[in-house]
């Protein structure tokens, strides 16, 4: 099963530096929407879209934790 859209145009679109953090970014907004709804299937493909959307705002860590000032 392949997802769309590819990491590849997910790397470009949201401006990531890593693959790693994609794809802990998906994997976190995976759980989130499965703990919303726990009937929700496919909820991987769902934070895909989300993020290929710009709905989700990915911040990296360091800047989160403002370590790198």
């Amino acid at each position: 099963m392949i997802i769309e859209p590819t990491v590849s145009k997910l790397m470009k679109t949201s401006n990531m530096e890593s693959r790693y953090t994609l794809v802990v970014a998906t994997a976190k907004r995976a759980r989130e929407l499965a703990m919303a709804d726990a009937k929700l299937e496919k909820t991987v493909s769902m934070a895909v879209k989300e993020i290929a959307d710009g709905k989700i705002n990915i911040i990296p860590v360091a800047e989160e934790a403002g370590e790198d000032e």
